[in-house]
């Protein structure tokens, strides 16, 4: 039996696991408009702001192998759009709206719906493995 490859599978399963957490909610999320921040970021008090759309980056762990996600605000996680009709509407008719493609996020869930697989495959590989060799010495 090779823990560490059990480690990496596991650490695999749960780094695709949050980018399809993260993209869930980016396209759950994708008409969550808000009111424009101001220069400091800032949306006026009484006024909602919009979802703030992420990204996840998978990163290596090291030598030790494995891999972790990490959670982050897209750049930018909210562009100005045009909806004079919103309530929340600055001056010029904008508002503030989650920087989502929807298009991008499909196929951001088909890697990591791919890429969950494959490290789920590895983890049955490796439990058939071990439960072959414990066969054997018995």
């Amino acid at each position: 039996m090779n823990p560490a490859s059990i480690s990496t599978s596991l650490s695999g399963l749960m780094a695709q696991s949050t980018r399809l957490s993260d993209i869930a909610s980016n396209i759950a999320n994708q008409s969550s408009n808000g009111a424009l921040p101001n220069a400091a970021g800032k949306v006026s008090a009484g006024q909602p702001a919009a979802y703030q759309a992420v990204t996840t980056s998978v990163t290596s762990q090291g030598s030790g192998g494995g891999v972790i996600a990490t959670t982050n605000l897209a750049n930018p996680a909210t562009v100005a759009l045009a909806d004079s009709s919103s309530p929340y509407a600055n001056a010029q008719g904008l508002v503030a709206a989650p920087n989502v493609d929807v298009t991008q996020q499909t196929v951001n869930m088909m890697d990591a719906r791919r890429a969950y697989s494959t490290n789920l495959a590895a983890l049955r590989t490796q439990d058939k493995m071990t439960r072959e060799a414990i066969n054997l010495t018995a």
